[in-house]
């Protein structure tokens, strides 16, 4: 992926390499959306590789710190 190499990699914090994106929270029967939380303007912030343990079968585990510049919240019932 181009921009994991540009932005992640080589450290690029070009707001041309920023991202959009969305949060969406469904009902129980994951048909219908209850909210949504539309993200402007993305970018990477951090990045740490948590500890394990060695020789340990877990899952190595990450923790990335985010900003986003703007964001809209919607509900699915069309409340304003």
């Amino acid at each position: 992926m181009k921009w994991h190499q540009n932005y992640v990699v080589l450290g690029k914090k070009d707001t041309k390499e920023q991202r959009d994106g969305e949060i969406i929270f469904y009902d129980q029967t994951l048909s219908n959306p209850l909210l949504t939380v539309s993200l402007a303007n993305i970018g990477i912030s951090s990045f740490e590789i948590l500890k394990s343990e060695a020789h340990s079968e877990t899952i190595k585990k990450a923790k990335i710190g985010l900003y986003v510049e703007s964001m809209d919240i919607t509900d699915g019932f069309g409340l304003e």
